[in-house]
C-alpha cells in the first residue's frame, strides 16, 4: 500500500519573495537584451535590423513601390525570415513538449502565402508600368519628339 503522496512544501526566503513579486534574484536585463527571445516575432529590437535589410531590397527591386505596402511587406518578411531561422533550429521538431504544433508555423504559413500574392501584385504592376514606359516611348518616336 502507498503512503499519501508528498505535499509540497510552500517556498520560503528568497524563493517565497520571488513567487509573491514574481521577480527573480537574477539582476535586470539591460535595455536590448534578448534574454527572454524565442523566436523574435514580438520583439521590435530583434525585428528592425531584419526589416530594415527588407526595406532596402524592396526599394532597390521596385523603386515606385508606396511606403504603405513597402513598410508592410518588409514587416511580413522579416517575420517570415525570423520564424523560418528559429524553426530551422527545431530541427524536424515543430511540437512543443505537449504534442502541439507551434503557432509559429501557421502564422508562417499565412504570412508566406500573403507575402507572395502580394509580391505577385506588386510584380505585374511593375511589369505593366514598363510596357507601358515603353508603349510611351515609342510613340514619342513614331511622333518625331
Amino acid at each position: 500500500m502507498r503512503g499519501k503522496p508528498k505535499q509540497k512544501r510552500p517556498p520560503t526566503g528568497q524563493a517565497l519573495h520571488n513567487h509573491l513579486t514574481k521577480t527573480s534574484s537574477a539582476p535586470p536585463a539591460p535595455k536590448g537584451n534578448r534574454r527572454g527571445l524565442k523566436h523574435g516575432l514580438n520583439s521590435e529590437v530583434a525585428l528592425a535590423p531584419v526589416r530594415a535589410k527588407h526595406i532596402v531590397s524592396l526599394s532597390e527591386r521596385y523603386p515606385d513601390l508606396d511606403e504603405l505596402r513597402l513598410a508592410l511587406l518588409a514587416d511580413r518578411l522579416a517575420r517570415i525570415e525570423m520564424a523560418c531561422a528559429w524553426l530551422d533550429t527545431q530541427g524536424d521538431v515543430v511540437r512543443d513538449e505537449h504534442g502541439h504544433i507551434y503557432k509559429v508555423v501557421a502564422h508562417v504559413e499565412k504570412w508566406v502565402s500573403k507575402a507572395e500574392s502580394v509580391l505577385r501584385e506588386i510584380e505585374s504592376e511593375h511589369k505593366s508600368s514598363k510596357r507601358f514606359d515603353l508603349a510611351g516611348r515609342m510613340a514619342q518616336l513614331d511622333s518625331g519628339d
